[in-house]
């Protein structure tokens, strides 16, 4: 099925991964588990989460019981922030195609796409991790197989 927003898979998983690591403050996740909570590749999520680091939104740790957590407080990062870290600034647009290609002398969708787009910019600048959190239902505890930072 269709949708008008899309989100590619890199900012899906990106935006996924932190609201999980936002769940667990307290904890670290190693890829593989990450991307098995999200049904995602784990070589995908891998080069997502590298680039998270790159920007400091994700702290890793090396080595085979490695893992990533969050840098910042939830309360503090945005999910603007994660998705901008993934697909770049975010650059209004006023037509679907490269040049204007309507012939009527006005957009087929009278300035729709500027003001969805800035909507959607604004939910995401407004809403931070620990927001998005607070709303999601709790994980199965998994102390079994996700390390406490507590204890590292």
């Amino acid at each position: 099925m269709s949708s008008f927003v899309k989100i590619s898979e890199g900012a899906a998983l990106a935006l996924h991964a932190c609201a999980l690591l936002a769940q667990h403050p307290d904890d670290y996740f190693p890829v593989k588990i990450l991307a098995e909570r999200l049904q995602g590749s784990s070589a995908h999520l891998s080069k997502v989460m590298q680039r998270l680091a790159k920007t400091g939104l994700v702290t890793g740790l090396r080595g085979p019981k490695g893992g990533f957590y969050l840098a910042r407080p939830a309360s503090e990062i945005t999910l603007l922030e994660i998705f901008q870290a993934i697909e770049g600034t975010i650059a209004p647009v006023d037509c679907v195609f490269d040049e204007p290609v309507c012939a009527w002398g006005h957009c087929l969708f009278r300035g729709m796409i500027p003001t969805l787009d800035q909507k959607f910019a604004d939910y995401l600048q407004g809403t931070t991790l620990s927001a998005i959190a607070a709303k999601s239902r709790s994980l199965p505890d998994r102390r079994k197989t996700v390390p406490s930072r507590k204890n590292a």
